[in-house]
């Protein structure tokens, strides 16, 4: 499987995970990606939550969900059920940053990238309502 993950991918995650950190007084530490989450957050020693980190190139108000894969969702609910530590879906969008837990309520659908010409970019796609992320107020500088 191909990876396309770009380095200014990896930038905005980063600029984002050390948003969350200050905002949370977390420490995050990345994950390998055989865990197909993005971090572990960490508060005076203690794993507190998982992360995953989604930014995108379009307004909170574009869409009417943000997904992810199902794959992602089904991966945080093992992590979850196995730690009892909840995982988080944290998205970046043009305007606002919000998180909702992978275990709340979405749709399936199918989506993904059709313009690399990957079938392996098609997915089966867990939707998550916007109306149903809480907005944070972070600073990303």
């Amino acid at each position: 499987m191909t990876l396309y993950e770009k380095q200014i991918d990896l930038d905005h995650e980063k600029k984002l995970m050390e948003a969350i950190a200050r905002k949370f007084d977390f420490t995050l530490v990345k994950l390998p990606m055989k865990y197909n989450l993005d971090a572990l957050a960490f508060k005076a020693g203690n794993a507190k939550c998982f992360f995953e980190f989604k930014n995108r190139s379009h307004t909170s108000k574009r869409y009417p969900t943000a997904f992810v894969s199902l794959e992602k969702v089904m991966a945080a609910n093992r992590i979850s059920k196995t730690t009892g530590l909840t995982c988080w879906l944290c998205v970046k969008w043009l305007d606002k940053v919000g998180v909702v837990k992978f275990d709340s309520h979405f749709e399936i659908g199918m989506g993904g990238r059709y313009d690399r010409n990957d079938p392996n970019d098609i997915n089966i796609m867990a939707h998550y309502p916007i109306k149903g992320f809480t907005m944070l107020s972070l600073d990303l500088n």
